[in-house]
């Protein structure tokens, strides 16, 4: 019986953070706010062990899109930490007028319900310093984009 128990403990302890890891990863859509104005955001998130990698979308109007690829950490807490590294999209050379296109870190908490997945929490721009007044920061809410039944 005890040697039953230690398995059954054993697995629950492989098994539950392999589903919260397999819940985290895909495509996530949601808002994304920035000086009282808010915006489309989606990332697409894959994790090994701890490291995160993702894609991340800002529309900031529906004929200009931003495109980052990011990378980061899952915590035991269930939060993340995400830093945007390379301009995807548009492609910009350095130097010219849009070269402002701030890179972001992202401060975000895992949740979950028994219908919902929800990724929620604030991004700060990572090119200024921490006490710059022009220092753009704000929240974001995200859901799971549920997989296709077709």
């Amino acid at each position: 019986m005890k040697h039953r128990m230690n398995n059954l403990l054993f697995m629950a302890l492989v098994l539950v953070p392999n589903l919260v890891f397999g819940q985290l990863q895909g495509q996530w859509k949601g808002t994304l706010q920035e000086d009282g104005k808010e915006y489309r955001f989606e990332v697409i998130l894959q994790k090994k062990g701890r490291q995160i990698t993702g894609t991340t979308f800002i529309y900031l109007s529906d004929s200009l899109l931003v495109q980052m690829e990011a990378t980061g950490y899952w915590h035991d807490d269930r939060s993340m930490n995400l830093y945007d590294q390379t301009l995807l999209y548009p492609s910009i050379e350095e130097g010219s007028p849009d070269d402002d296109i701030p890179r972001r870190t992202y401060q975000l908490i895992y949740s979950r319900s028994f219908n919902d997945r929800i990724i929620e929490g604030w991004w700060q721009e990572r090119d200024k310093g921490n006490f710059d007044p022009d220092r753009k920061r704000g929240l974001i809410y995200l859901q799971k984009v549920s997989a296709s039944k077709a």
